[in-house]
């Protein structure tokens, strides 16, 4: 059982994922599923995303990738 509420997101997003959510999807302003996370700060969304294969380096519309 999931106690902390990140975890619990963590696995929505690999359930989603292995419904055939696209991990790399980006918005209409270039952010991915993983840019997203990490300004969040949600460490264990962000390693969902790796380990399902998510590009760590893409960049947004201001060059910034996920990590800057």
């Amino acid at each position: 059982m999931c106690t902390n509420p990140d975890e619990k997101i963590a696995k929505m997003a690999k359930s989603v994922l292995e419904h055939g959510a696209e991990v790399d999807h980006e918005t209409s302003i270039g952010r991915s599923f993983l840019h997203v996370a990490t300004s969040c700060g949600n460490f264990d969304v962000m390693k969902t995303l790796v380990g399902c294969g998510a590009k760590v380096d893409p960049k947004a519309r201001r060059k910034l990738t996920p990590f800057y």
